[in-house]
C-alpha cells in the first residue's frame, strides 16, 4: 500500500488524450479510466481531459443554439423580439464565457 506522500510522487503515465473524450459519457469514460489508469496522477489527467473536452462539447451546443434562435428572432418585430434578441445575446454571454 502506498502512502499520500508516495502516490504524489508518482508520475503521469498515460499519453495526453489517449481517448477521444468528447461527447462520451461520463459512465463509459469511468470504466476507460480505471481500465487504463496506473495511478491517482493519471486518473486525475484523464478526468481532467474529458471534463475540459466536453464543455467544449457544451459550449459548442450553445453558440449554435444561440446562433438559431438569432437568426429565428432576426425577422420579429416589436417589444416581444426586443426581449427575445436580448435573452439570446445573454445565452450568447454565457456560452461565449
Amino acid at each position: 500500500m502506498t502512502t499520500a506522500k508516495q502516490e504524489k510522487d508518482i508520475p503521469v503515465t498515460v499519453p495526453d488524450n489517449s481517448q477521444h473524450w468528447a461527447g462520451m459519457d461520463g459512465a463509459i469514460a469511468w470504466h476507460l479510466i480505471e481500465r487504463h489508469a496506473d495511478s491517482w496522477a493519471d486518473v486525475g489527467k484523464m478526468m481532467g481531459e474529458w471534463l475540459e473536452a466536453n464543455q467544449q462539447v457544451a459550449i459548442l451546443d450553445e453558440r449554435e443554439r444561440c446562433a438559431k434562435l438569432c437568426e429565428e428572432y432576426a425577422g420579429m418585430r416589436g417589444t416581444g423580439a426586443w426581449v427575445a434578441l436580448t435573452a439570446a445575446a445573454d445565452r450568447i454571454r454565457e456560452a461565449l464565457k
